[in-house]
């Protein structure tokens, strides 16, 4: 009996790291010396806890696993270093049988399955606590009599889950049953599957029954001959994405496809919310009906496009609500295509349910005001521009020279006379702040508290200015600083507050020194969105909180699309500051489009640039990957992030309201 991690290689030789020549059947599973078969490394585990580790390679055996804890992970490198299935898959010909196992076969290539096999993988569990995880693993090119992934329970359901999860399925046929065919007993979890050109004879593409879930799964342009992509009695059938199942004039077994069939299918007892249903070839005389349930069913809030198809429902007294939504696939045949269009009516119109809080791609949900409809949660991509490494100069603040109405009087910085007529001479005027001669020597002007001017230039006046807040005189003022926009007021209590976390953490940041305001009307709207110019704005107001640094409110023309705040563009000095402080870039031509909606990433650079903390940019991928994951460390983010494949999702959300308070208020508390 072996305990711990055990290799299998098919072909040794060729591996690094492995004794030269050593004899195949003095084998004893180490690195050096790993097995040729993944039956030997099941063998030598024999009664004890393990996993197998498996090369890329062929292995043509079958496999039984009893009552043993095993895990199976395949597609290493033939040195075990890395694990990637599209590079380096371990292929699997044969059967796999599991019974009262717990662990977790993944990272396999299924392949060239034939009628002989009765199915691939056989998951059987009495009455125990164990489970078992299928995942990530590949099932191509499969013709099997029963079912690709049989699942069965003999006597009970015991604790113990089964979950098959990120896989794909191509090519898939099923002559006797369900390609994935659930337990009348055994609780199953089917979620986040992709099943294209897939067939099932006498059953539907999945077949779940009662305390199974089935979510997030996309099934498309696949068939079955009387039955139903789904097939229920008393499981969750929520968000999955069925589409362009009934396209083919014949199926794999040269049945015509228009036979009576549904993509959801219920016998009673089922919960059926946020499915999205698209055909293309739909016409009633085919029977093929977009649902199919019975009254005591839940059904509800499922979307059916075209609208035409809603003439296909049989249900009973509960149908609910239906939506009929344009999602805009690019009916590719990769999962990518099956992400909804920016436009479509799909996003945000779903039920909220805790069960599917991640989508297909393991994106949090919701993005935006609600759920959407299907397996895949809409989020926008939006490039941001070559990023320059963070120790090199990222631009230079370069004065335009001056092109005045004529006759206006410019200073003069180094005559010390008071040209322009502004009560300022020489390096005292901000207008020479950017001059060589004064480079050195510019006075920072203070704004004196009680004599109703703005001595500073910052557009605020005495006790409205952030300097004046510890000024004795002001001590107990309540004209607090309200911003620098007309629309803001320093009212926290407003009409739309939410109690959620948005909500408290936007009165929470009203409530400190008003680094967010609403609106004349009294709302405060959470669920609008955010643009570059507005966000920037609070992360400053935000670090003069936390007494980090000034603006230069006397700042302009620093972007091509940036002028002055005299010519309306209020945002001026904010945005010119950033960029001299290095965490404002800006596009390609200088500009730095300031009515752009905000991406979560860009939002976090600027609230973390200036408060003047730290963060890290990636110089290959995505730029922002490994910033917004240090910021889930924090606990500074208003959405889960557990890896990579979430810091990309997340980090290309465009912000709400809400969600970049939520995001700052984490960041000054954590």
């Amino acid at each position: 009996t072996t305990t711990g991690n055990v290799y299998v290689d098919d072909n040794p030789s060729a591996a690094v790291g492995v004794v030269s020549g050593y004899d195949t059947n003095v084998a004893d599973g180490s690195k050096a010396k790993p097995y040729t078969k993944i039956s030997l490394a099941i063998n030598a585990i024999g009664d004890g806890n393990g996993t197998v580790h498996v090369a890329e390679g062929t292995y043509t055996e079958n496999v039984s696993i009893v009552t043993n804890n095993i895990s199976l992970i395949g597609s290493y490198n033939s040195s075990f270093g890395s694990t990637n299935l599209e590079t380096t898959p371990s292929v699997y010909k044969g059967t796999f049988s599991m019974r009262d196992s717990s662990g977790s076969i993944e990272g396999f290539s299924f392949k060239e399955a034939n009628s002989e096999q009765m199915y691939v993988l056989s998951l059987t569990k009495t009455n125990t606590a164990k489970s078992y995880v299928v995942k990530n693993n590949k099932f191509t090119d499969i013709d099997v009599s029963m079912s690709a992934i049989k699942v069965d329970a003999i006597s009970g359901t015991g604790t113990g889950t089964i979950t098959i999860s990120n896989n794909k399925f191509v090519n898939v046929n099923s002559s006797e049953q369900a390609v994935i065919n659930g337990s009348s007993a055994a609780p199953v979890i089917v979620d986040g599957n992709f099943i294209s050109n897939s067939y099932a004879k006498n059953e539907g593409i999945i077949k779940v029954n009662t305390n199974d879930i089935v979510k997030n799964n996309i099934i498309v342009n696949s068939d079955t001959t009387a039955k139903s992509m789904i097939e229920s009695l008393g499981a969750k059938i929520y968000n999955n994405t069925l589409a362009y199942n009934d396209n083919v004039e014949t199926n794999a077994f040269g049945i015509p496809s228009a036979s009576s069939k549904s993509a959801i299918k219920s016998t009673g007892n089922s919960e059926v919310y946020n499915n999205l249903i698209v055909e293309s070839k739909y016409n009633p005389a085919d029977n093929f009906h977009a649902l199919s349930t019975v009254d005591s069913d839940t059904v509800s809030y499922n979307a059916i496009y075209p609208s035409i198809m809603q003439s296909g429902v049989i249900t009973g007294d509960n149908a609910g609500v239906l939506y009929t939504c344009n999602p805009g696939f690019s009916k590719s045949s990769l999962d990518s295509g099956y992400k909804l269009k920016s436009d479509s009516e799909c996003i945000n119109n779903a039920k909220t349910l805790s069960a599917a809080g991640k989508d297909y791609f393991g994106t949090s949900r919701p993005i935006g005001s609600g759920y959407d409809f299907g397996a895949a949660e809409y989020t926008t991509n939006v490039f941001v521009g070559t990023i320059v490494p963070l120790d090199k100069p990222l631009f230079e603040l370069v004065t335009p020279e001056p092109t005045t109405p004529e006759g206006e009087l410019l200073e003069n910085c180094t005559n010390g006379i008071d040209d322009n007529g502004n009560n300022l001479a020489d390096c005292d005027d901000p207008a020479c702040a950017n001059t060589s001669y004064c480079d050195e020597e510019v006075v920072e002007l203070e704004e004196i508290c009680t004599n109703g001017q703005d001595d500073d230039g910052d557009t605020y006046v005495d006790c409205d200015d952030w300097d004046c807040n510890d000024h004795s005189f002001c001590a107990d003022d309540s004209n607090v600083p309200s911003g620098n926009t007309d629309t803001e007021t320093c009212d926290c209590n407003w009409s739309d507050l939410t109690s959620d976390f948005d909500g408290t953490a936007a009165k929470g940041l009203c409530e400190m020194d008003c680094i967010v305001g609403g609106y004349p009307d009294g709302t405060v709207r959470l669920n609008e969105k955010l643009n570059r110019a507005e966000l920037l704005a609070i992360a400053f107001r935000a670090s003069k909180y936390k007494n980090i640094y000034d603006v230069n409110m006397n700042a302009d023309y620093c972007f091509n699309d940036v002028t002055s705040p005299s010519e309306g563009h209020w945002f001026a000095p904010y945005m010119c500051t950033g960029k001299t402080k290095g965490f404002i870039q800006g596009y390609d031509g200088n500009l730095a489009k300031p009515s752009n909606n905000v991406i979560l990433a860009e939002g976090l650079k600027m609230m973390l640039g200036a408060l003047d903390e730290n963060y890290e940019i990636n110089s290959t991928g995505k730029w922002y990957i490994d910033m917004v994951l240090n910021a889930a460390d924090e606990n500074q983010l208003p959405y889960t992030v557990d890896n990579s494949s979430d810091a990309d999702n997340v980090g290309a959300v465009e912000l709400t309201r809400g969600k970049a308070f939520n995001m700052l208020y984490r960041i000054l508390k954590y």
